[in-house]
């Protein structure tokens, strides 16, 4: 897959299934950090499950170690999964952890250069997830914290394998993508063929890794308020370095205020405080790119890496393959994938996610996002969505599609539309201020969903930025998509 972008690019994108196998080999290095200390909780003979977990929580790397060995083992004879890193430590016991550590290779010792430091900025990052993450779970009460913060630290593990194996690939895309996490998503795919959300879906599929990470790392279905809470906080972190009056920043910010339920100012200072303490747990050998969610809130936005141009290219085999597959109506893969992230799966989620993939994956549209009519047809909510990963306006959103409301018209137009810069505009008038924020695109396309005879919501689907401009052909993928949708919601209806 080539990058519109005129520089040069890498060759041919491998599968993910082709990615997931080479990867898996690889054991993560740890932090040399974290060596020391077992060592030291070694010769003090009094260490405890605690002392251990607290050095596995500042090393994601570390973590996903033990995770992986302890669900190993626990795979001969339970189905369920070891969730959190006390449980992986407990179910392995001290003395074989502090063997197995011993044993595993440090970062600092066997990456190069060009891997080290976004090895070791990915580990920061996971770090600090975990630190807002648990904390946010306790404030909402949540029943286990410890495997949300878990969740925190295996959601980096694509990331980490793909620093450890193709570092100047990953540099690429960093390069490429600039500082806004979307834009490096894309450009991840662009780079690789495939986004490092997937990839990590993929190794804690096939690694035995915890499940809970897998709802917003391909967040098919917009589901999971444990793990809308991992979500933001990573996005958080991402940001951390374009100061509180970034617009993306404001964003986030509304959305976490919401989650925490707290004004912005209050959820400011709490998540400072969080920040705080990561300060005091960080390990000195990691970089601190998320030390600037301590800055005043008053402060000027930083100034912000764009990346270079780059729209996403079609791939029309893929496109070709998934529309059979969403014509059909029902898939055992598909339907595999979402069981494991989901814990309801309804008929139409498998065509619903096909549809999506085609889109994004075969016809190279940015977002792809089916919003669902309620049942007393009077709002909207973003049901699935791809390529819109951590974003923070999908949560919570109601659109209302009252007759004089801007959704009402496609929702009843009799074929799909391809909506311009004034279209556009008219649709924002009439959307609350996160939809509007959402429907930012210069053009998009539209098309009304039935079962049969029955609405089910609005197909939405755009391309960004505004230079990668939408075309007839694209126009006529979409239109194929949304006919083979509705074919395939009434197989899956029938069977």
């Amino acid at each position: 897959m080539e990058a519109r972008t005129g520089a040069k690019t890498t060759g041919p994108a491998r599968r993910l299934e082709d990615w997931v196998r080479r990867l898996c080999r690889n054991e993560l290095p740890i932090l040399a950090a974290s060596r020391y200390a077992c060592e030291e909780l070694a010769a003090a003979q009094d260490a405890g499950v605690r002392d251990v977990a607290r050095i596995a929580y500042r090393d994601p790397a570390l973590a996903i170690n033990l995770l992986h060995t302890a669900n190993r083992l626990r795979h001969l004879h339970l189905d369920t999964r070891t969730v959190s890193v006390e449980q992986a430590i407990m179910m392995l016991g001290l003395e074989r952890v502090q063997v197995l550590v011993a044993g595993y290779a440090t970062a600092q010792g066997t990456l190069a250069e060009e891997a080290l430091e976004g090895y070791l900025t990915t580990c920061s990052h996971a770090f600090h997830t975990a630190i807002q993450a648990r904390g946010w779970a306790e404030r909402r009460q949540d029943i286990l914290p410890s495997e949300v913060a878990t969740a925190a630290l295996v959601r980096c593990v694509g990331d980490l394998a793909m620093w450890q194996a193709l570092p100047l690939h990953m540099q690429e895309a960093r390069e490429l993508g600039g500082d806004l996490p979307q834009a490096t998503q894309q450009a991840q795919y662009i780079v690789l063929g495939v986004t490092m959300g997937e990839l990590s879906a993929g190794l804690v599929r096939h690694c035995r890794l915890p499940l809970l990470v897998l709802e917003h790392l391909i967040p098919d279905k917009v589901t999971g308020r444990r793990t809308l809470g991992l979500a933001l906080a990573a996005y958080l972190s991402q940001l951390g370095t374009l100061g509180w009056r970034h617009r993306a920043m404001e964003n986030v910010l509304a959305t976490v205020s919401s989650y925490l339920g707290m004004e912005p100012d209050v959820a400011i200072e709490h998540i400072r405080d969080t920040v705080l303490l990561a300060m005091k747990e960080c390990p000195d050998e990691l970089p601190r790119p998320w030390e600037g969610l301590l800055q005043d809130p008053e402060a000027d936005a930083a100034t912000t890496s764009p990346g270079r141009d780059f729209c996403i290219v079609p791939r029309p085999t893929i496109a070709k393959a998934l529309l059979r597959r969403c014509v059909a109506g029902h898939n055992r893969r598909t339907l595999a994938e979402l069981r494991l992230k989901h814990r309801r799966v309804e008929d139409l989620d498998v065509p619903l996610s096909l549809a999506l993939r085609c889109l994004h994956h075969g016809h190279g549209l940015s977002r792809a996002i089916f919003l669902r009519l309620s049942r007393d047809r009077d709002f909207c909510v973003p049901y699935m969505a791809l390529g819109c990963e951590g974003d923070p306006h999908l949560p919570d959103l109601r659109l209302s599609t009252l007759p004089r409301s801007g959704l009402f018209r496609y929702l009843h137009a009799p074929k799909p539309e391809w909506l311009d810069g004034v279209a556009m505009n008219e649709l924002r008038r009439d959307l609350p201020p996160r939809g509007r924020q959402l429907f930012f695109s210069a053009s998009s396309f539209l098309a009304a969903i039935h079962a049969g005879d029955e609405l089910l919501g609005l197909l939405y689907a755009d391309r960004l930025p505004e230079y990668c401009r939408l075309d007839r052909a694209t126009f006529a993928g979409f239109l194929a998509v949304a006919e083979a949708l509705e074919q395939g919601l009434e197989q899956a209806h029938r069977s």
